[in-house]
């Protein structure tokens, strides 16, 4: 209002003195500036107002901002953050969760027996357990679908099953196999299988007591993000020999020792020059409570036992309480692997060939790992011929 007062004013009076001196019109020019003038200093503080503003957000918002994006902050810095309640001190947690949550993607073994020993025991069948060659023959097969880009139709795996079943040293009395693409949640792979006429009446078979599963996540052209997974049953064969007589020798497990993973795993590490790992006690009481987690399970649980002791952050295992890192991370191997470089099947037979055989052609992320420069320390526990590397900052 003060504004378009001015102006008028300004305008009359130029018309008035038109054809006097100047000055008059100079003198409003003046006055016009000064309340100019006035206007930016309003504006000024305007700025600062909104620049005050936004910084108190910022300061509010710094706390989420770091905590949940994946920025690596130096120790000191982070330190920093911390005593200035700008960031809270991180609870330990851990790497390598394979599971997109926000696609909806859970392809669990474990979860997936759960379910389908819940739809067994509706049958009035006995329940299956998970067993490592089982699982290992599994994988096996899933590799060779690969070379078919998961194309199964007329495609005959028996084959392949068979050498799979060798491979790993099964001895079988009987045995079923199936292959199955698209399902990328458990309960929907589970309904699946009892919604198959065939595979039905292998789900509700009496006579099979062991199952292995091998699952994975692939981009098919055409058809997009699908889950493809393998399933063996299996009933073990029963030896009750009347009389001596030649048997075929047993697949032979060399033993590897502890020390000796965590030797070859230094010497790596050095190899790409990156710092050696301390032994950690706290790290080694939690590897050895994983193996007696992977025993009782009868196979690798693709780290299911692993989330879960993460899951309760405030009831967490006692060594990972007292641990003083807040980083973890698990490395899982079965001695019996597969080089994804070469593509080959092999018994490993040396710390080494755990180390850079088995983890460094992994592609699920147990190179990166192996060569984190971010951990300092370490333990190598095993059981089974199942290998547990736990890593920790």
């Amino acid at each position: 209002m003060k504004l378009n007062k001015l102006i008028k004013g300004f305008v009359k009076k130029v018309h008035f003195f038109k054809k006097k001196n100047g000055i008059f019109i100079r003198k409003y020019f003046r006055k016009i500036k000064l309340f100019f003038l006035k206007l930016s200093e309003n504006h000024i503080l305007i700025r600062l107002t909104v620049l005050a503003f936004f910084l108190g957000i910022n300061l509010v918002l710094g706390r989420y901002f770091f905590l949940n994006n994946d920025f690596h902050l130096p120790k000191e810095v982070t330190n920093i953050l911390e005593k200035s309640g700008v960031i809270e001190k991180q609870k330990p947690g851990f790497l390598n969760d394979e599971i997109n949550e926000e696609m909806g993607v859970s392809l669990d073994p474990q979860i997936i027996l759960e379910k389908l020993n819940t739809e067994r025991r509706l049958f009035e069948v006995g329940e299956l357990k998970y067993n490592g060659s089982l699982a290992s023959a599994a994988t096996i097969l899933l590799d060779d679908a690969a070379k078919y880009d998961y194309d199964l139709d007329n495609h005959d795996f028996l084959a392949e099953l068979k050498n799979a079943l060798t491979k790993v040293g099964y001895d079988y009395s009987h045995v079923s196999h199936n292959t199955m693409v698209g399902p990328l949640l458990e309960q929907a792979v589970v309904d699946a299988w009892f919604s198959d006429v065939k595979q039905i009446e292998a789900m509700q078979d009496d006579d099979f007591t062991e199952v292995g599963f091998a699952t994975k996540v692939v981009e098919i052209k055409d058809i997009g993000t699908v889950g493809v997974i393998v399933q063996v049953l299996g009933r073990p064969m029963m030896v009750t020999p009347t009389k001596p007589q030649q048997t075929q020798s047993p697949v032979v497990f060399p033993e590897i020792s502890d020390d000796e993973v965590v030797e070859a795993l230094n010497r790596y590490r050095s190899d790409h020059l990156i710092r050696t790992l301390n032994i950690d006690q706290n790290l080694c009481q939690y590897a050895s409570k994983r193996v007696q987690d992977l025993v009782a399970f009868g196979g690798l649980d693709e780290h299911a036992g692993f989330k879960k002791d993460f899951e309760d952050q405030e009831n967490l295992p006692e060594p990972i309480r007292n641990y003083s890192g807040t980083e973890i991370a698990e490395n899982l191997a079965h001695q019996y692997c597969k080089n994804m470089t070469t593509g080959d099947s092999f018994i490993a037979q040396t710390g080494t060939a755990i180390i850079e055989w088995c983890f460094d052609s992994s592609t699920k992320g147990h190179k990166e790992a192996q060569l984190n420069n971010n951990f300092e320390n370490v333990c190598v526990r095993h059981g089974d011929h199942m290998f547990v590397v736990i890593f920790g900052d």
